[in-house]
């Protein structure tokens, strides 16, 4: 599998197991580009629709 879908995979366990909806997950780092070396690790950014969510987020 390639990155793209591991973030897909890891994505849908954050967006369910967290009890915010109001949230974008997004995808960053070298495995972002296709074909591009890069280390062993998908780099995930959350982000909140509100800071005052992340509290939620921390504790969860």
């Amino acid at each position: 599998m390639n990155g793209p879908i591991y973030f897909m995979i890891e994505k849908q366990l954050l967006v369910s197991s967290l009890p915010i909806k109001n949230l974008w997950v997004h995808h960053i780092g070298s495995k972002t580009i296709y074909g591009l070396a890069a280390k062993p690790v998908i780099d995930i950014l959350i982000d909140l629709f509100s800071p005052s969510l992340g509290d939620l987020v921390i504790r969860h």
